[in-house]
């Protein structure tokens, strides 16, 4: 699992070759317009910025991991990985002065790591909220994130993570390169979890009947609750069995997914989103997120399409940036 650092506890620093154990399901699509992005950092050198954003629990926080760990599995290049937690800050009060010099000491810290390097912030609205709604302090903090995104140091994905991007600073958003969404997990991915995580074929209708249930409850469980209720539950419960593996009582099965679910999202609290963030959404889905795939399954993925002449690029660099 990820290192996080004992003097710096809100960083976590790993390579590409070091992650493991991190997987994401449902979100091909996101994860190859990622790659797209990271790899063209890494052959023109630049700096490019992404904000990740979805409603909470869908597995946004593991894009970087499983961004970095395909980048080595495929292409053998190592990223090096730096997540900052904004949600985990280093003060119990934070003070925007020493979070300032903290970020800046960050990115200075940037030019030792040799390689490509995907800079991470996590709950990125936690330090960069609406400047006109915080005092001069906090202000100052946020013009300073937005001009370290446009200073663009060299061969850097800085990625922000947010389950709100309407909190953020409407100036930080724009400065953005571009945007990739994550829509809330789907019936056909908790399925395939199941499947992947307990490869036992009695589990299959446990699953069916308890999404059935939670739809009848008006609920939609994200990823994250489908892989802690796998973990918590399920699994604990196939190691305690003696003899044999059939599923004894789907209802009490089901019934124990159903304990361990928390309060999932509503059918409300997603159409909620979708109004609130509208068309970001739509730019995303309908303009980024098919440019930035499609770009890496030509240019890495297809036979006999290995090059991108100028013209493609002069074409990536205005066609690939997205207006927010």
């Amino acid at each position: 699992m990820p290192k996080r650092s004992s003097q710096d506890p809100w960083i976590q620093k790993e390579t590409g070759k070091e992650i493991s154990n991190v997987e994401l399901w449902g979100y091909e699509d996101q994860i190859e317009a990622g790659l797209g992005v990271a790899l063209s950092v890494a052959e023109s050198k630049v700096c490019k910025s992404a904000l990740i954003f979805g409603v909470p629990g869908n597995g946004k926080s593991e894009f970087p991991f499983v961004l970095a760990r395909q980048l080595y599995d495929r292409h053998k290049i190592n990223f090096t990985l730096v997540k900052v937690a904004c949600d985990f800050l280093p003060l119990e009060n934070p003070n925007p002065e020493r979070l300032r010099e903290e970020i800046k000491s960050l990115y200075g810290s940037l030019k030792a790591i040799d390689g490509p390097k995907i800079l991470c912030f996590d709950e990125v609205d936690g330090i960069v909220p609406p400047a006109d709604q915080v005092n001069p302090g906090w202000r100052s903090l946020i013009y300073f994130f937005r001009a370290c995104l446009k200073t663009q140091p060299d061969n850097v994905l800085i990625i922000g993570i947010t389950n709100h991007p309407n909190q953020i600073d409407r100036t930080v958003e724009r400065a953005f390169y571009l945007s990739i969404y994550f829509p809330p997990t789907c019936r056909a991915t908790v399925l395939k979890m199941f499947k992947e995580r307990l490869k036992l074929p009695e589990w299959d209708q446990v699953c069916i009947g308890y999404l059935d249930k939670m739809a009848e409850l008006g609920y939609y469980p994200q990823g994250g609750t489908i892989r802690r209720i796998i973990d918590d539950f399920a699994i604990p419960f196939e190691s305690g069995k003696s003899g044999s593996n059939q599923v004894s009582d789907t209802g009490f099965m089901i019934q124990g997914l159903i304990s361990h679910s928390g309060v999932p999202l509503t059918e409300d609290d997603i159409a909620n989103y979708d109004e609130n963030n509208s068309s970001l959404i739509k730019a995303s889905l309908e303009n980024t997120i098919p440019y930035w795939r499609d770009y890496y399954r030509m240019k890495y993925e297809e036979k006999g399409i290995v090059n991108v002449n100028s013209e493609s690029v002069s074409q990536l660099d205005s066609s690939g940036e997205q207006e927010i």
